[in-house]
């Protein structure tokens, strides 16, 4: 009786754990190009939450979200978790979420989606090449794993086009290392815990 318990109390504390560790490297980030807007985003089933946000108009401040949905097929955070995914995640993601008509609106094919999701998985980052329909917006992800090597989580960011183009680069590195941070403060922490 006490095991499910117990594995409900662990996964509360790596959740806690998770919001903690990225609250603070989210913040510092954000110091470094404060023009952008930074989320840490998880998956949960075939759903893309964003559960911690950092926006241009209030710096240093992290609003933690509960139930913030992330739609699949425009978002670098979503297609991040899908690129990841394993194929049966990812059949039950197509099927919660089918391409028709929602992501060829988006795409126009499925081949090109897919051609994204290989690149993301190639070159470690999420960065679409579809307009935004959100408006005119430059978007990354960067994936978060555990101590396993499973991807838990993602770093995105956002900077409107009105911005200066040179910055696009510095986003994607430091969404990048925010998540390479994320996931070695992680790791580290998992490795001083007593079994």
């Amino acid at each position: 009786m006490l095991g499910p318990a117990l594995n409900e109390l662990k996964t509360l504390d790596d959740e806690r754990q998770l919001l903690t560790v990225s609250s603070k490297i989210l913040v510092r980030t954000h110091a470094r190009l404060p023009q952008s807007n930074l989320m840490l985003l998880e998956q949960s089933g075939t759903t893309t939450y964003q559960r911690l946000c950092i926006q241009i108009n209030r710096p240093g401040v992290v609003i933690q979200r509960r139930e913030y949905l992330v739609p699949l097929y425009s978002k670098a955070s979503s297609l991040l978790f899908l690129a990841y995914s394993t194929p049966e995640e990812a059949q039950k993601i197509y099927a919660a979420h089918p391409f028709e008509p929602n992501g060829r609106v988006i795409w126009g094919t499925q081949a090109r989606l897919e051609d994204c999701l290989a690149k993301t998985r190639r070159v470690g980052y999420c960065l679409p090449d579809v307009p935004d329909i959100e408006g005119p917006m430059f978007r990354v992800a960067a994936p978060v794993f555990s101590s396993g090597n499973e991807m838990i989580a993602a770093v995105g960011g956002v900077l409107l086009l009105t911005e200066p183009a040179k910055f696009q680069p510095t986003l994607v590195r430091l969404c990048r290392e925010a998540a390479k941070e994320i996931t070695a403060s992680l790791q580290n922490n998992r490795r001083d815990q007593p079994d």
